[in-house]
């Protein structure tokens, strides 16, 4: 049994009304009586990427920018057999506000989950209660909710990335470097393997329909050949194929490259 208490940033500025009323509003005067529930945080699925197993993880955040920054809320996380609760109790103000805006998050850890389907509660000030399933297999974690009351989550079902998996992109930026480009494609090629991976969202990439991969962390705004193949060889074979071709095409060729074991070539 696992159980957890920590205090995180948090909650737009309708959902403080919910939890009793505490806000960084400085006027507070035309508040509305009724107030119905909005989509108050994101919870994000993720794997952390590291050497072994990778933890799952969830990421929640705040979707609304708060006049407040350093707002917490005092949560806490108990892990059972086959039963995850979540509640998430009240919010507390560090006086004095900070004036400065920001978008509030906190990381919670769920260890490496067994095989199999686990009772989920996320409960909101025993006010919302929102119950169903997480779904842990070899292939993926989905979050099966019967409902989502003050819930934004994404993805619903998040791909485990396989051991011995690298991803990335190289991203020209004139077309005297589309060759130099191709070239580095070419030979990482030969250091790897193909590998098939069933379209979904994975920790840092998605892989469409048509098997195009997507970089979702971080988020590019370069145009180029992603990809994402199996490699068993050395780091350092990799490292150096990545400096020689960042070395010759300077800032013009922008190289990313990961690992499963959260690794940034």
């Amino acid at each position: 049994m696992k159980n957890h208490t920590g205090k995180s940033s948090f909650f737009p500025f309708l959902l403080l009304l919910l939890l009793g009323g505490l806000s960084c509003k400085k006027d507070q005067d035309n508040l509305p009586a009724v107030v119905d529930i909005p989509i108050a945080f994101h919870i994000e699925m993720k794997e952390k990427l590291q050497p072994g197993e990778r933890p799952l993880e969830m990421e929640l955040r705040t979707l609304d920018v708060l006049d407040c920054s350093n707002y917490g809320i005092d949560y806490n996380l108990n892990q059972g057999a086959h039963t995850i609760r979540l509640t998430l109790k009240d919010l507390i103000l560090e006086d004095p506000c900070d004036d400065m805006e920001g978008v509030a998050s906190t990381t919670l850890t769920f260890g490496s989950p067994e095989e199999g389907d686990y009772k989920l509660v996320v409960t909101l000030k025993n006010i919302i209660k929102n119950e169903g399933l997480l779904e842990v297999n070899p292939e993926h974690y989905a979050i099966r909710l019967e409902t989502t009351d003050g819930l934004l989550i994404s993805p619903i079902t998040l791909s485990r990335i396989p051991d011995n998996l690298i991803w990335g992109g190289v991203f020209p930026q004139s077309d005297s470097l589309y060759l130099l480009a191709e070239t580095f494609f070419s030979e990482l090629s030969i250091l790897t393997v193909p590998i098939h991976l069933n379209p979904g969202t994975y920790t840092g990439f998605r892989v469409e329909s048509n098997n195009t991969i997507t970089l979702t962390a971080p988020k590019v705004p370069w145009q180029g050949n992603t990809f994402a193949f199996r490699y068993e060889g050395s780091r350092s074979e990799l490292i150096n194929l990545v400096e020689f071709y960042r070395t010759v095409g300077g800032e013009g060729l922008p190289i990313l490259l990961f690992d499963e074991e959260g690794f940034v070539y």
